[in-house]
């Protein structure tokens, strides 16, 4: 079975829990820096690494076989990964970006002048929107050492590492989308956003959320360049240990908060405490569990929607009913699974999921209701 990097059904194999792995063993979590983890996998990002799970907090991480080759080191890493050579704005609806630019503004309560710093190409455009309402003084940092500003933009600029940019002044606001995600090292980029902030500042980011709703969201796991999986929970844990507290929250989709300097802390980084996790029951065992239900019901529901779902298979989805699950995720599977074999002919084995789904106490009233309808129906 080959390496793979998202979750689907074809490796199911691949992301199933296996347990320590002692190439792996001596790296810290990015976010609470326990060492006991789970390996979900194999990483195609970084050859001869691996997608790991860290037990206590439920991050996931990619995390380097030292007997390969080790991250680079804070000193010498870029802010993102490969870039290209300019820093190129993506194409935007100028009514939607001055929407958003407004909602920003109020959200962080941006004022005349104020200093703001974009980490990152992506923001570039949001910056100058922010510079057309409020005369600020912008700052940009990239990751590649040949890159410039479009023309025109009246900004500070860093090519280069992050470590290496130690500006005059301090910042009201650092903005940063889909920055955070890419570092090996993002406690200590947190840090270093820290003391760039002046004590009343903001600390914007933007990230994919690995959980929307509990749910697992596949495009956010383990994407191109991606070496951190954010939910709330363990994003809350890595800000709380860079001493920041968190003033809003948005947990949709992509996961966006806005924080502030912690003025209790005074260890930095501050030691990992359980109160730090806003979800304390999302540990790695509990992520993993649903992790291994996800791929297992994607796989028998490619199955059966291929016609090769077989009586023997029978037991696996009757037994995916009583493990811990995403629910949603479970319940469109069996939906699916159901309604492949009713099409096909297997009526008996679909009136038997179905059966069984309506009487399992586990699921939703309404959803064992509309799995005893469908039973009826088959009939």
């Amino acid at each position: 079975m080959e390496h793979h990097q998202s979750v689907d059904a074809p490796h199911a194999k691949d992301c199933r829990p296996t347990g320590g792995n002692a190439n792996t063993a001596a790296t810290a979590c990015a976010a609470c820096g326990a060492l006991e983890h789970i390996v979900v996998g194999d990483s195609v990002v970084t050859p001869g690494s691996s997608n790991v799970c860290c037990a206590r907090c439920g991050l996931l991480q990619v995390m380097s076989n030292p007997s390969v080759a080790a991250p680079e080191t804070p000193s010498s890493a870029p802010l993102e990964q490969a870039e290209p050579a300019a820093v190129e704005s993506p194409p935007v609806d100028p009514a939607a970006f001055h929407r958003r630019a407004a909602h920003l503004s109020r959200a962080v309560n941006l004022k005349m002048a104020d200093t703001v710093l974009a980490l990152g190409a992506t923001d570039v455009a949001l910056l100058a929107e922010f510079n057309e309402l409020f005369g600020i003084e912008g700052y940009v940092v990239a990751a590649h050492p040949h890159q410039q500003l479009p023309t025109g933009l009246p900004f500070h600029f860093h090519a280069g590492a992050l470590w290496d940019f130690t500006p005059d002044v301090k910042f009201d606001h650092i903005f940063a989308t889909g920055v955070l995600e890419r570092q090996h090292d993002a406690l200590n980029v947190l840090l270093h956003l820290r003391k760039l902030l002046k004590p009343s500042g903001r600390l914007t980011l933007s990230t994919n959320n690995v959980l929307p709703n509990d749910e697992i969201s596949e495009s956010a796991f383990f994407g191109t360049d991606i070496t951190l999986c954010f939910s709330p929970n363990t994003l809350g844990v890595l800000l709380a240990r860079a001493g920041f507290l968190v003033d809003q929250m948005s947990t949709t989709e992509t996961l966006t908060v806005v924080a502030k300097l912690d003025p209790n802390a005074r260890l930095l980084p501050q030691p990992f405490v359980p109160q730090m996790m806003t979800a304390p029951a999302q540990t790695g065992e509990w992520l993993v569990a649903r992790l291994a239900a996800y791929v297992n019901l994607q796989q028998l529901r490619h199955a059966a929607q291929h016609g090769a779902l077989r009586n023997e298979h029978l037991r696996h989805v009757l037994a995916l009913l009583d493990v811990p699950a995403f629910e949603a995720h479970r319940v469109d599977c069996l939906v699916d699974i159901v309604q492949s074999l009713a099409n096909q002919g297997a009526g008996a084995n679909a009136r038997l999921i179905a059966t069984s789904a309506a009487m399992n106490q586990r699921l939703p009233q309404t959803v064992r209701d509309g799995f005893a309808r469908f039973a009826a129906a088959l009939t």
